[in-house]
């Protein structure tokens, strides 16, 4: 498997200090600074990108939605008894 041509450069400033930070953690991950960089770019972006989802819904599903949000919250016993009792790590 070929790798990727790397074909575009990026220029950017920073403190000294984030890039310490930046450097220590590429080497725990045993990569290049730019290898660290691109990859929690990338990583980053794409959580951005599908965070930005949009549903589209048909009026008659809308409306199934909204009735379902709007309707009165039934207690689930087995939550509300899990909130009375202590908590098992609170010993």
């Amino acid at each position: 498997m070929s790798a990727i041509k790397k074909t575009e450069t990026v220029t950017f400033r920073m403190d000294s200090e984030t890039l310490d930070l930046i450097r220590r953690a590429a080497r725990l991950q045993d990569r290049s600074v730019t290898s660290f960089l691109t990859h929690a770019a990338r990583v980053q972006a794409e959580r951005d990108i599908l965070d930005q989802r949009v549903l589209k819904l048909d009026a008659a599903a809308f409306e199934e939605v909204e009735k379902l949000l709007a309707a009165p919250v039934q207690p689930n016993e087995d939550v509300v008894q899990r909130f009375r009792s202590a908590p098992k790590w609170a010993d």
